[in-house]
């Protein structure tokens, strides 16, 4: 076990990889925060390098994909157009 542990306590690996009502709650509020100290300091404690990046890369991924107003650049109103053109041409060509 210590090879695999590196000379780790389980104190370690309970406070580093584990989550209790408590610190997911925790971990949350941070991650939601606007607070970007509280964010580096999660991000120091859990080993996530660049979490605020990341953070920034997923949002604008998802607001990429859909958004509850319709806009051009969304994947999902593009895919809807075009389902949408392609029912009207179904029901044109259907006899």
């Amino acid at each position: 076990m210590r090879r695999i542990s590196a000379g780790r306590t389980k104190r370690f690996f309970r406070r580093m990889f584990s989550l209790d009502h408590r610190r997911l709650r925790e971990a949350v509020e941070i991650l939601d925060s606007q607070n970007e100290a509280g964010q580096v300091l999660f991000s120091a404690g859990t080993g996530l390098s660049g979490l605020r990046r990341k953070l920034e890369e997923l949002k604008a991924e998802a607001d990429s994909l859909w958004g509850p107003r319709r806009a051009a650049h969304r994947q999902y109103y593009q895919a809807q157009e075009r389902l949408e053109e392609a029912e009207k041409a179904i029901r044109e060509h259907t006899v």
